[in-house]
């Protein structure tokens, strides 16, 4: 009979956790779940704006190349279309500005570039071209630059968060007044003023 209310008395003793000592755990679990997904929000959006800056880089190199040849950075042409940096006549077909009509493209020595890229988020980059007379998309001097829009400015591309908005302010890379608007300046030349 002891030996009964002995282990009766050790099922006694055995206990679980306690509310409190849960509570503790799955608090901890959470701050260290919250503290990785930041951590990797910020690596991705860190390879994104990399991804970004060599785009950028690459248009300006082959643009640059471009401006050699036939004497002015390629005119405006519609979202996604190459402007002429890939093939001599990638912006046939599609809208682009009229100045491409007037241009003489007989020196034409590309291509410039392998391929025209999307964006890091899978969109497509607009290729636009203002005077400084005539500026948009909220930048405030000529030149061309490499645009990425919200579908609310005619776009349904893919973009980049609003926490991404303040990531490339920092770098100083967008040039665009316009909240929501990326505007990367790629080049001048003797038409857009300055």
């Amino acid at each position: 009979m002891t030996g009964g209310k002995k282990m009766k008395a050790e099922k006694n003793n055995e206990r679980g956790f306690s509310l409190m000592e849960l509570m503790l755990t799955m608090m901890i679990a959470a701050i260290l779940v919250a503290i990785a997904i930041g951590m990797e929000t910020n690596a991705r959006q860190q390879a994104m704006l990399a991804v970004l800056q060599s785009d950028i880089n690459t248009m300006q190199q082959a643009s640059a190349r471009f401006a050699f040849d036939i004497g002015v950075l390629p005119p405006s042409v519609y979202r996604g279309t190459d402007p002429g940096l890939v093939t001599e006549y990638g912006w046939q077909g599609v809208g682009h500005s009229g100045d491409w009509e007037s241009l003489d493209l007989s020196m034409w020595r590309g291509p410039y570039m392998d391929k025209w890229p999307l964006n890091p988020w899978g969109g497509l980059y607009e290729w636009d071209k203002f005077s400084a007379s005539s500026l948009g998309d909220g930048v405030t001097k000529g030149g061309a630059y490499l645009v990425l829009q919200p579908s609310g400015f005619g776009g349904t591309d893919g973009m980049p968060g609003a926490a991404f908005e303040n990531l490339v302010r920092q770098n100083g890379l967008d040039m665009s007044q316009t909240p929501g608007v990326f505007a990367f300046l790629i080049g001048t030349d003797s038409t857009t003023g300055n």
